[in-house]
């Protein structure tokens, strides 16, 4: 309780700058130790971080003793498994924090989760706000439809007074406005944050790209089973991980999305490692620049007009309070784990699609 610290005298300012200097220092110790017999490459970093955070995630945050007994783990665990099938030796670092994050959300030793936020809620942000004036063009209603329709309409003739190039610079646009939606419903609404859900936008890529290479040259298949994926690893991931909280929660999503990326970068046979995989069928349709643009377009909106349905809805409005008040809207007798997992599973859903959609427009698909 960082107010309360303060309250008291302590100077919570310098204390965190000399812990934060310190742990430095034992990173620049570990580094120097490390150098001579590890190397040095780009990449390094990140290679370390993971294997760091998997330690961390393993032993407990907050523990010495978890940190020393789950190095071990890590460590011996990564060694067989690289040693008895190298080309998913990370896998098995997830599945170790899978495993232990079943049996202990906060990991072996870790220190307990804070409880949720005990902020109050006015009762009438559950209201809808009624308009002062019913006009249908009166107010910012009025204005928000006009908006809209001038966007689709210039969306609409875009590919008609622009060039090849701008087409494909507004596609992109499309589908990472799509991406950004996605990620948008969990963080935005419900105050969750996910700092790898890049992660479902590669695996509906991915599962695009090996459905069209060694499954099915149907085109509905492919989405379809790419977007069943992206929601079902959603749905593992957003068990193993809602029950935490906070830096907990962070520190997991990006743990487990930099082994997702261990994984396609290290398998090569199956993903193609750094050099990807290209070379799979696309529809003839899909190769016109315009086509595809209003392909993006109409996923666009549908995705939108979805999201506004979402955000009106019971498990919108539940969503908002569970951010609002997570303790409260629990006394309330709300579901509160089913309405996260549900919402991020949802959110994770959504995030595939901008995935297949880069995949067919750019025929390409790799670790970046």
């Amino acid at each position: 309780d960082g107010e309360m610290a303060n309250g008291v005298g302590i100077r919570m300012n310098f204390l965190m700058t000399m812990a934060f200097g310190f742990g430095t220092l034992l990173t620049g110790l570990a580094g120097s130790i490390g150098a001579p017999f590890l190397g040095v490459y780009p990449g390094l970093d990140i290679e370390v971080l993971l294997y760091a955070m998997a330690v961390v995630i393993v032993g407990g945050l907050g523990s010495l003793k978890g940190s020393f007994l789950g190095a071990l783990m890590v460590g011996l665990i990564d060694s067989m498994a690289k040693a008895l099938w190298p080309e998913t030796g990370m896998f098995s670092m997830f599945a170790l924090m899978a495993i232990v994050l079943i049996l202990k959300p906060t990991g072996l030793f870790g220190l307990p989760i804070a409880p949720a936020s005990q902020a109050s809620v006015p009762e009438d942000m559950f209201l809808e706000a009624i308009p002062s004036s019913p006009g249908p063009l009166s107010g910012w209603r009025g204005r928000g439809w006009i908006i809209t329709a001038c966007l689709i309409i210039a969306g609409l003739v875009c590919p008609i007074v622009l060039s090849t190039y701008y087409v494909r610079l507004f596609t992109l646009a499309l589908i990472w406005a799509i991406f950004a939606m996605s990620l948008d419903l969990i963080l935005g609404l419900g105050g969750i944050i996910p700092l790898g859900h890049a992660v479902f936008f590669g695996i509906s890529a991915y599962t695009i790209g090996l459905a069209a290479r060694f499954l099915t040259p149907n085109l509905f298949l492919q989405i379809g089973l790419a977007l069943f994926i992206s929601s079902f690893a959603a749905l593992v991931l957003g068990w193993l991980l809602l029950r935490s909280r906070g830096v907990y929660f962070m520190m997991l999503t990006i743990a487990f999305s930099q082994v997702f990326r261990a994984i396609a970068h290290s398998w090569r046979s199956v993903t193609g490692g750094a050099d990807g995989l290209s070379g799979f069928v696309r529809p003839v349709w899909m190769t016109s620049v315009e086509t595809f643009y209003y392909l993006a377009l109409f996923a666009f909106i549908v995705v939108f007009l979805f999201l506004r349905f979402f955000v009106k809805s019971r498990v919108g409005i539940s969503l908002i309070g569970i951010r609002e008040s997570e303790k409260r809207m629990t006394s309330l007798g709300y579901p509160v784990d089913r309405i996260k997992l549900l919402s991020f599973v949802v959110s994770g859903g959504l995030g595939g699609v901008p995935g297949l959609l880069n995949v067919y427009f750019t025929g390409y698909i790799n670790i970046s």
